[in-house]
């Protein structure tokens, strides 16, 4: 047995060394090593193999191996893993498991975690589970014959922020027509893939299996889903796109058009959007849509990234909340919706709330697909008294007012400006809100840009909330925001 008393190796991330040992025999034609390696981290590595009459047997384990080794970009994270082999160095088989710790996956912290195995011709994930952004997968498994081009995916699904509440198993199967070729990859350029979401909940929508195919040949790409057919798409070589979504689907929209490269020219007739459905699903608006549906026509232009929009829509029979705000839900409206380019605006003359009525504009300015820039106006009718209930700065507000307010969010930045008439309202502050600071227990999540001016009535009641007194009562302050002295009508942040 000959040891090794020094290796190392390294590269432009990291680098770690060790020590192990070295038996070979036959010539060199057989042989085991054992090897140790660590860096200056967490990052380690455990070798242990073995070759005799032709047959490997190894194991290789790692702890804190970073990603970025393999991934270039987008996902990080350090790697915890095992992988063992073993057979002929042409019919290799093996296991493996891996899990991502302190990943990040576009900036967000991402989980993720699986197990696997091969064999030739076959390959197989199991107990896979990815958590990001609320997007949950777990019991992901999957088996793919490679030789044969088949396939199976199955899988549960569930939602905990954007898509709040939405849950389905998923299982799905694939069968390539590229029987004659070895190369994997062109197998499913040239297949159909048949699968079916079951025990699917979203809402008010349940359906107990929702069955779907997909198609993929030369000619192009087609999926049809429902057992009625109420989803259906087809994408054609020449960049010919139509699609189609009935009842009981939230969006029915029939969607014809043209697609070459990142140009696109599409007509979406008979538009159709349950506006609860849609408010969960874009998620984070100031505005939550608590019924009524979206309908109209319109075209979609330009790169497809991000194209302009046009046409004519209506809001009909719609009910809306500002949550932080108003403490009573507004409407029901009906209106019409303009889309300009990268604008889509909703002006309401009216909006009907605790037997009494204010105007309401709502303007989105869209950046590649996603409204980026929110833009909100609330403007007082005659006698206008709409129900708040908010807090700004650690002052809790909470009543009756005649708002003349615009709200706006762009990213992180909520700004307020405008008047607000306080009368019939309970205003509640605490002794750090009186003595010029506010408790600053967390981070504010998002940035504040206040210019509100506050008139009071004579019916408005002030009171002082009794709080345990702290160290950092009378020193915490927001860096993001001042907390306004309530002496002035006045408040600049």
């Amino acid at each position: 047995m000959d040891s090794i008393s020094a290796a190392s190796v390294a590269d432009a991330f990291s680098k770690v060394q060790g020590s192990g040992s070295l038996v070979l025999a036959k010539g060199g034609r057989e042989g085991e090593i054992k090897l140790h390696l660590a860096g200056t981290t967490a990052e380690s590595y455990e070798l242990d193999a073995s070759y005799a009459e032709g047959l490997l047997k190894a194991r290789l384990d790692c702890t804190s191996s970073p990603l970025v080794r393999v991934v270039k970009d987008r996902l990080f994270g350090v790697v915890d893993g095992s992988l063992t082999v073993s057979g002929a160095l042409d019919r290799l088989e093996g296991t493996w498991q891996a899990t991502l710790r302190s990943g990040k996956l576009d900036g967000s912290p991402i989980v993720m975690s699986v197990n696997g195995a091969f064999a030739p011709g076959n390959f197989a994930l199991s107990e896979g589970h990815v958590l990001w952004r609320g997007y949950e997968v777990t019991g992901l498994a999957t088996g793919l014959d490679l030789d044969g081009g088949a396939g199976t995916m199955t899988g549960h699904f569930h939602s905990k922020t954007t898509l709040s509440g939405m849950d389905f198993n998923f299982a799905l199967a694939l069968a390539s027509r590229a029987s004659s070729t070895h190369d994997f990859l062109a197998k499913l350029s040239d297949c159909r893939y048949e699968g079916q979401f079951t025990d699917f909940v979203f809402q008010d929508m349940k359906t107990a299996s929702w069955p779907f195919f997909l198609d993929i040949s030369s000619k192009g790409l087609f999926i049809k889903g429902g057992l009625k057919n109420e989803f259906a798409l087809s994408l054609l070589a020449d960049g010919s796109i139509s699609a189609k979504t009935t009842n009981p689907f939230a969006f029915t929209v029939d969607l014809k058009g043209r697609i070459r490269g990142l140009d696109i020219d599409l007509e979406a007739k008979g538009l159709g959007i349950d506006m609860k459905v849609l408010s969960n699903l874009v998620g984070g608006l100031p505005v939550i849509f608590e019924g009524g549906r979206l309908s109209g026509d319109v075209l979609i232009r330009g790169n497809g990234n991000d194209p302009d929009f046009s046409g004519a829509m209506r809001l009909d029979d719609c009910k809306l909340s500002l949550p932080g705000w108003i403490s009573e839900v507004a409407g029901p409206i009906s209106a019409p919706i303009v889309a300009d380019g990268k604008r889509l605006l909703l002006s309401v003359p009216s909006v009907p709330i605790h037997n009494s009525n204010f105007a309401l504009t709502l303007e989105l300015i869209f950046d590649q697909w996603v409204p980026t820039d929110i833009r909100i106006g609330m403007r007082s009718l005659a006698s206008t008294i709409v129900p708040i209930e908010t807090k700004i700065l650690g002052v809790t507000i909470k009543g009756f007012a005649v708002p003349n307010l615009d709200l706006r969010i762009m990213g992180s930045v909520l700004s307020v400006k405008g008047k607000l008439e306080l009368r019939k309202t309970d205003i509640t502050v605490t002794p750090e809100t009186l003595a010029g600071g506010v408790e600053a227990t967390q981070a504010p999540s998002s940035l504040l840009d206040i210019d509100l001016g506050i008139s009071f009535a004579k019916s408005v009641r002030v009171s002082r909330q009794s709080s345990p007194p702290t160290r950092s009562s009378h020193r915490a302050m927001s860096r993001r925001a001042r907390t306004p002295n309530l002496a002035d009508s006045r408040a600049v942040c």
